[in-house]
Parts: structure tokens; sequence; C-alpha cells
């Protein structure tokens, strides 16, 4: 079943499996996700659903911000070499001016993971 389509995706539900650990034994219960039906599951769903785990989760989530943190800084690096390779041709030119300079302003996460990377190499 792919479930990039609409049928499919209609036709799988998608479960959360939560812990609930009042007396120090964990027992899994399930909820549906995108549900209005806000009842729980003590069993766990059938094969063909799919079950989210949130240790699991959390892992790709990790995962995906390491991804994101790492093309930030290769963008702001490059971003970073092109400037200075601007500026010192415009430098030579003398044709540098305030509005070419703000089209390479960096946001704020682009300009931190450059400041730690400069730190890390020295």
């Amino acid at each position: 079943v792919d479930p990039s389509s609409t049928e499919a995706s209609a036709a799988v539900a998608v479960w959360v499996r939560l812990d609930w650990n009042p007396s120090g034994r964990a027992t899994q219960f399930f909820r549906r996700v995108r549900s209005q039906d806000t009842s729980v599951v003590w069993t766990r769903p059938m094969p063909t659903d799919i079950v989210l785990e949130l240790d699991e989760i959390s892992l790709r989530l990790d995962s995906f911000k390491m991804k994101a943190q790492t093309l930030v800084s290769q963008f702001s690096e490059e971003v970073t070499q092109s400037f200075e390779a601007s500026s010192c041709r415009n430098s030579s030119t003398g044709s540098g001016d305030a509005a070419s300079e703000q089209l390479w302003h960096l946001p704020e996460a682009a300009t931190a993971a450059t400041e730690q990377q400069q730190e890390s190499r020295e």
C-alpha cells in the first residue's frame, strides 16, 4: 500500500503508541492520529495500520535537526565565500555599494553557524 496516495491514506489508520505507568509497570495503549475519536485502544492495532512510537519520532526529529543544521552551515559558508569574492571584485573596481551588501545579509541561524565553524577551526 502506497501511503502517499489519497485512497491508501484513507484506508490505512495511523496510531501513536503511548505508555501508561500509574504503578511503576508500563502498559502500552494506542490513540488514533487525526481522528475525532478521542478514545484509546489497549490492544495493538491491525498489522496493516501504521503505529508511531514517540522514541522513534524523537530520534527522527534529532536526525532531521542535524541535517538541517548541516545544510544551514554549508549554505552560510557558500554565501560567505561568494560575499568575500564579490567584495574583493567590488573593492578592486570601486563599485561596492550598500544595496549590494544588503543582498548578502545572512539570517541569524546562518550567521551563528558560520561563527561556530570559524571558532571550531581556530
